[in-house]
């Protein structure tokens, strides 16, 4: 089994600076997705050696940010449709917490997966965690969906659309593909 993630990334190479090297801990297959005018981020990405796809597609449909537009060529030329892949679309500014781990349950190649986040709002903030100076439990949750005054983690797949945008993990079955592609929308 491989995990390809995709990290959109376009104005925020400052984040992807510090989430970058965090996620390489934890994945080898990464391809930061951006535009050709973002060179602090093609630089970052060459640096950091990983893969790069650069599209002009995040204006596409004369759009001022179309960035599902993007993800969709990102995933159309890496043709994951029917492999035994794992694809994590994760947002440039997240970094994995280290305590992050899948319950006793397997997961589900026709789930929808997403996670709980903390609020750090700079990247001072985060630099005070890494350095010891203030705690990753001393920021709040943020809750990306509830449903039935639940918090959900694994959203089958009738309704993809409601899953938040800064973490969605699926299979890469191609009607899976198919259904995430139609709703990524931001």
């Amino acid at each position: 089994m491989r995990t390809e993630v995709i990290i959109p990334c376009l104005g925020y190479g400052d984040f992807l600076s510090i989430t970058l090297p965090e996620t390489k801990r934890w994945f080898t297959t990464i391809t930061v997705l951006t535009a050709p005018e973002d060179e602090e981020t093609i630089a970052l990405a060459q640096r950091e050696r990983v893969s790069l796809h650069v599209t002009n597609d995040w204006r596409k449909d004369g759009a001022k940010l179309n960035k599902a537009a993007a993800i969709n060529s990102c995933l159309d030329e890496l043709d994951l449709e029917g492999t035994d892949s794992w694809v994590l679309l994760l947002d440039a500014d997240i970094v994995i917490q280290r305590d992050l781990h899948q319950d006793d349950m397997p997961l589900d190649p026709k789930g929808l997966y997403s996670v709980k986040r903390r609020m750090c709002e700079s990247v001072d903030e985060w630099l005070d965690i890494c350095a010891g100076r203030r705690n990753v439990e001393d920021f709040p949750f943020y809750i990306p969906g509830v449903e039935n005054g639940k918090v959900w983690k694994h959203r089958p797949t009738d309704n993809p659309a409601a899953l938040c945008g800064y973490f969605q993990l699926w299979h890469a079955t191609e009607s899976l593909v198919v259904c995430v592609k139609q709703s990524v929308t931001y």
